[in-house]
């Protein structure tokens, strides 16, 4: 193992200049307030500032820059309506699909429709959409159909311009907004501050898209190094392999039953239930040890969460508010988010990240001690647990 690890160092520090880096462009508000799930607050802001007659002053930015990519005339849109998540018929019986955002002129009969994807794909049934609207009594020819995505794939484009639809990116949108911006007509009564919301959505959308064309641009750096990249993939499932085994040894002189842990690589959480009521739960990731977060700092770390699932969360969700606000300022150190679900049986409620000495990596034979030192039962994180416990009997 050490001979391969060797000549893999060897070969990483030969090739290092070439793998392709991300391009830091600096934080926005979005990535400081967490935002992950990127659509519905993407779509907010385009509705938002897609209203000519909104607070923010930009007038018609918006509705021309985009008149300018679908090719219609100015004031095509005139006396117009905006939508979010516009309910229309499924397939299915009592199956409701959803219009991202809906453009409607009643006077002119001209519509809009925009599909909005961002780390999602385009499976979207979009002839629905276009009928729905055409059951409004609208002409064909009147309504133009858009689909706007961070990254173009070929098979979406088919399937997006196979319907009627125009697809194009996001970049490709806001970079005819900023052009735009330069003139007066736009800019002379525009908000300073919701010009300054602009330009931080902008810069967010920027951002993604760099992200997303580095990973491509890395991936295909690792492809052309193929056997190298697998070697090296081989000794992480090893690697992982080995910390699960020592962790599966682990005891704890406290409240905590004997880990539950999946030996799958890519599922890098074990398990610690709480004895007294094993639907609450602590929760190692080891995802975090490996890649360097930005959300800390540039610096590696290992976050242990406090679970709660099924009868835990549902008894916790009944209780009252006055209870559950207390309890979030006396760990506030800890709370993520009441609301912070993983799924409808799993609630993420808070955290503690354990910072990682980049200059002395933990080793398998290690990381026990290491994880003992930092959960006792004087740990915040723990007593939380408990507490919960003895609020939900």
């Amino acid at each position: 193992m050490n001979t391969e690890i060797e000549k893999l160092k060897e070969w990483l520090v030969k090739h290092k200049s070439e793998i392709p880096l991300k391009q830091d462009s600096g934080k926005t508000l979005m990535d400081y307030i967490g935002c992950r799930t990127l659509e519905n607050p993407w779509s907010d802001l385009y509705s938002f500032f897609l209203d000519n007659r909104g607070e923010h002053k930009l007038g018609n930015l918006f509705i021309d820059s985009l008149g300018e990519l679908l090719n219609y005339p100015a004031n095509w849109l005139k006396d117009y309506e905006i939508y979010r998540e516009y309910p229309v018929e499924g397939d299915k019986r009592n199956n409701i699909k959803r219009i991202d955002i809906l453009l409607t002129d009643s006077q002119q009969k001209h519509a809009i429709i925009i599909e909005n994807k961002v780390h999602h794909s385009l499976e979207n049934r979009l002839d629905l959409y276009t009928n729905a609207i055409l059951n409004l009594g609208y002409d064909y020819n009147s309504i133009k159909k858009l689909v706007i995505v961070v990254q173009e794939k070929s098979w979406e484009k088919e399937k997006a311009e196979k319907n009627g639809y125009e697809y194009i990116t996001h970049q490709k949108y806001v970079n005819t907004i900023i052009e735009k911006l330069q003139y007066p007509i736009y800019s002379s009564q525009a908000d300073s501050f919701y010009k300054r919301v602009l330009e931080n959505f902008v810069q967010n959308i920027l951002n993604v898209t760099n992200d997303m064309k580095t990973n491509d641009e890395q991936i295909r750096f690792f492809i052309d190094y193929f056997e190298n990249s697998k070697q090296v993939y081989g000794i992480y499932k090893s690697t992982i392999s080995d910390y699960k085994k020592q962790l599966n040894n682990i005891s704890f002189d406290m409240d905590i039953e004997n880990p539950k842990i999946v030996f799958d690589e890519d599922f890098q959480l074990i398990y610690l239930p709480y004895k007294s009521n094993n639907t609450v739960l602590l929760t190692i990731l080891l995802n975090y040890m490996w890649a360097k977060s930005e959300w800390y700092f540039g610096k590696p770390f290992i976050r242990v969460a406090l679970e709660l699932k099924g009868k835990a969360k549902d008894s916790f969700e009944s209780i009252d508010n006055t209870r559950k606000v207390k309890l979030k300022d006396d760990y506030r150190d800890f709370v993520t988010s009441f609301s912070n679900l993983k799924d409808n049986h799993m609630m993420h409620f808070a955290y503690l990240d354990i910072p990682i000495n980049e200059e002395r990596i933990i080793m398998p034979e290690g990381y026990v001690d290491f994880i003992k030192k930092h959960l006792t039962k004087q740990s915040g994180l723990y007593k939380l647990g408990m507490e919960i416990i003895e609020l939900i009997k």
